[in-house]
């Protein structure tokens, strides 16, 4: 796999000195994907081609209650991953508190969709932290 790099932060396209723009492969690219759909709000592309499967409600999860938000962080995540199902599996999913209202949540998960025949057990997890605004 192939994409084209960008700012875990920003989400902005990444360029080297050169100006040349820079590339993720591998599991980067899975990494880069789960960013981006919960970046993205949900039914917020008027052209979405997957009728609203694209993105997450993470932004809605700000205007909850803390406890609710922690609690639901799980279905929350899922659903924006479901149309990832054949590339990775979720492992856990964790809404850990951070400073004044900050959330960050962190995401355990193992990537399926691969070249080569690596029995569940052995493959790798792989753990993404995401910070909400």
């Amino acid at each position: 796999m192939w994409d084209i790099a960008t700012d875990p932060v920003t989400g902005d396209w990444v360029f080297s000195a050169n100006r040349d723009i820079q590339h993720v492969e591998g599991d980067q690219v899975i990494a880069q994907r789960i960013r981006h759909r919960l970046r993205i709000a949900r039914r917020a592309w008027e052209l979405d081609p997957s009728d609203g499967a694209l993105g997450s409600r993470l932004e809605e999860a700000l205007r909850l209650p803390r406890g609710r938000v922690i609690r639901e962080m799980r279905l929350m995540v899922d659903e924006a991953l479901a149309p990832m199902s054949d590339d990775i599996e979720i492992i856990d999913v964790r809404a850990i508190e951070t400073g004044l209202g900050g959330l960050k949540v962190e995401i355990d998960y193992v990537v399926t969709e691969d070249d080569t025949i690596i029995p569940f057990e052995e493959r790798l997890l792989n753990t993404l932290t995401y910070e909400l605004p």
